[in-house]
């Protein structure tokens, strides 16, 4: 089921090989399988995931930015 709802979703967005994408939830299992459908498109992926997940975000070939934590108030 997650591969099909990953690859129902990427067709829906329409993406060619010069879209830039941004994946919520990427090393999740939809997220982490969406990304690898647009990277195989030629895709550049911006991929959310928490820093636990960076390394596996990265090793699949998606960017995952970093962000300074936000200061409480």
């Amino acid at each position: 089921m997650v591969a099909i709802t990953a690859s129902d979703l990427v067709k829906a967005a329409a993406v060619d090989s010069q879209s830039t994408v941004v994946v919520l939830g990427a090393s999740g299992g939809v997220g982490g399988m969406v990304l690898q459908l647009l990277r195989e498109k030629g895709c550049k992926v911006v991929a959310c995931a928490s820093t636990a997940s960076f390394d596996f975000v990265r090793k699949v070939g998606g960017e995952a930015p970093q962000f300074e934590p936000r200061a409480r108030v």
